[in-house]
This record gives structure tokens, C-alpha cells and sequence, in this order.
């Protein structure tokens, strides 16, 4: 029921919002961050509201991921339909 719960959450765009936030926190940052981490930072910002092939490109280039499989998918899946 939770994996549910989340799905929904996704879909209702409520991890978009938490990823506006914390894109927004970490701008402030963003010199302080190693390198690699600003490429990762720099890449999320522009994959966000790319086109669907940009943003799975940008997505699998990145190296994100959640650390469970259905973390995984979910987090692909809120790629597919712009919810990232």
C-alpha cells in the first residue's frame, strides 16, 4: 500500500514540488558543490522540462537513481511524464 501511496504522490506531482525545493535551497549552493555534483545539479535543472527524450537522456547521463528497485521505476516513470 505505500509503494502505492508514493506512485500517487508522483503522479499528483507533489515530488516535483519537493524537487523544486530542494533545487531551489541548493541554488544558493551551487559553487560550494564538488564538481561532479554541479553537473549533476546543472543537468536536472535543464532535463526537468526538456522533451520526453531529453529528459530520459538526461535523466540515464546524470546517474541518478533511488536505492530501491521500485524507487527506481518510479523515478523513471516521473520522467516519462514530466513529473521529475
Amino acid at each position: 500500500m505505500p509503494k502505492i501511496k508514493r506512485f500517487g504522490r508522483m503522479l499528483a506531482r507533489e515530488h516535483q514540488r519537493w524537487n523544486m525545493r530542494n533545487l531551489e535551497a541548493l541554488s544558493g549552493l551551487r559553487e560550494q558543490l564538488t564538481p561532479e555534483n554541479r553537473r549533476i545539479y546543472d543537468e536536472f535543472c535543464c532535463f526537468r522540462d526538456a522533451s520526453l527524450w531529453k529528459r530520459l537522456a538526461g535523466l540515464y547521463r546524470s546517474g541518478l537513481y533511488r536505492q530501491t528497485f521500485e524507487g527506481n521505476i518510479t523515478l523513471w516513470l516521473a520522467a516519462l511524464f514530466k513529473r521529475i
